[in-house]
């Protein structure tokens, strides 16, 4: 199965990377790099986790994140009857960088969506799994999942504020070395 995960920026790139190898045992193969999805100009890398294979990809900004999407669904558009190069779980991450971030990035997926004439019955909402269809180019009817998550879920900022957050709330020392960090980045420049 080919799942693929979709994120702003070279940053979350590599953060995400090394939590799936981590933290949930996937591994990076330099032999499935081949004919890999990915944005002209961008990163990406494929691992692998039994027979699943996950595409992680920068999109190169937020703003790319459709076109991101785009590459996606024209790969399953495109795929062989046997379905091999079809992606089954789509995973679109976003920073909630200001109040209306998440309604403007579910509607700019809705729209890549209806371009491709994807059906789903599900309203498209943060951090929920939606059941989608569409007809391939030979008119294969293929099912797929697709996540979209705006992190953090809650307050505005990005995945990096929230990862530092979640490791704050696990240990009293790490959360001192934060803060202090964080004291650090707002005073080293008094008149900015």
């Amino acid at each position: 199965m080919n799942n693929i995960i979709i994120c702003e920026g070279s940053t979350d790139y590599y953060l995400l990377q090394y939590y799936m190898r981590e933290a949930l045992d996937w591994n990076d193969d330099k032999q499935i790099q081949s004919n890999i999805l990915k944005i002209p100009g961008q990163k990406s890398r494929n691992l692998i986790k039994d027979s699943n294979i996950l595409t992680i990809m920068s999109a190169g900004g937020c703003s790319r994140l459709t076109e991101g999407l785009n590459e996606t669904l024209t790969r399953n558009y495109l795929t062989p009857p046997d379905l091999s190069e079809m992606y089954s779980k789509i995973i679109i991450v976003t920073d909630r960088d200001e109040h209306d971030t998440e309604n403007d990035f579910i509607q700019s997926i809705q729209c890549k969506l209806d371009h491709f004439n994807v059906s789903y019955t599900k309203t498209l909402t943060n951090n929920n799994w939606i059941s989608c269809e569409m007809k391939n180019q030979l008119g294969i009817l293929e099912k797929f999942d697709i996540l979209l998550l705006v992190i953090p879920f809650e307050q505005n900022g990005a995945m990096e504020t929230f990862l530092l957050d979640a490791i704050s709330n696990e240990n009293p020392y790490d959360k001192k070395i934060i803060q202090s960090c964080n004291s650090f980045v707002d005073n080293v420049d008094p008149e900015k």
